[in-house]
């Protein structure tokens, strides 16, 4: 039986204070809470305070995870020189995937 592998696509963001631009606690800012409601589970606490994790689910290859980390900002559509629904088609293929 050939071993099952998995792939997942993981960011890491720290928070800042947008004036003296020191670390600040994610915590207080209420930037977890925020994110989840527009990412669902995409958006995690780490470890540190400052830091604020943004990835995709458990994909079976790259396409899947592409899909995956597509978060629906619409800044991809203007500038589609196709003229493609490009969310739309990234909900499609997101869907497909997780369907098998």
């Amino acid at each position: 039986m050939k071993p099952s592998l998995s792939i997942g696509i993981e960011e890491e963001y720290q928070t800042i204070d947008p004036v003296s631009f020191d670390l600040r606690s994610h915590i207080a800012a209420e930037i977890i809470a925020k994110g989840k409601r527009q990412l669902d589970e995409q958006v995690k606490a780490e470890m540190h305070q400052s830091v604020v994790e943004v990835g995709t689910g458990v994909c079976r290859n790259i396409k899947e995870a592409r899909a995956d980390a597509c978060v629906q900002c619409g800044e991809c559509e203007p500038k589609c020189t196709q003229h493609l629904k490009i969310m739309e088609e990234m909900r499609f293929a997101t869907e497909a995937f997780k369907k098998g």
